[in-house]
């Protein structure tokens, strides 16, 4: 009895993978397509085509990330290093309440500073956009604002 329950949940669950790895989805082109497809435009590339960029611009929008990227990457190293110190301090056997407050502290104290740099790079980069151009970029900024985000 066992074996037949799981042959057929086995061939059920064969039967759905061939099913959707069947389904196409023949859309527009652009950049979503191309992640479809299995090639991922970056976001920089993707900000570029929703804002209609210049090369120009394209070329300062780079240099503001790479610039932010190298500023924010210790924060981002301190953060995970606190994080981790974090874990250890709640599953010790007998957690110490203060501890945990202080790095907890100290966690949200650089997600500030990092939450504060970015803000300061996207003003950046709005400063050098047209007025059209701003108008997309606060549109895409919205949206975003709705979606959760995905950590790996």
């Amino acid at each position: 009895m066992k074996k037949r329950i799981f042959n057929t949940a086995f061939m059920l669950l064969a039967v759905a993978g061939t099913v959707l790895a069947q389904h196409t989805d023949k859309r527009s082109n652009g950049p979503k397509s191309e992640m479809r497809e299995g090639k991922k435009a970056s976001p920089i590339e993707r900000l570029a085509d929703r804002l209609e960029l210049t090369p120009e611009q394209t070329e300062q929008v780079e240099a503001i990330q790479l610039k932010s990227a190298k500023a924010n990457q210790s924060v981002h190293n301190q953060i995970n290093e606190l994080e981790a110190k974090l874990q250890t301090l709640t599953t010790a056997e007998t957690p110490n309440k203060k501890a945990i407050t202080n790095t907890a502290n100290q966690i949200s104290e650089l997600k500030g500073e990092l939450f504060l740099s970015k803000t300061m790079a996207k003003l950046e980069i709005r400063s050098m956009l047209n007025d059209e151009q701003k108008l997309k970029f606060d549109r895409v900024k919205s949206e975003r604002q709705g979606k959760p985000k995905h950590h790996n």
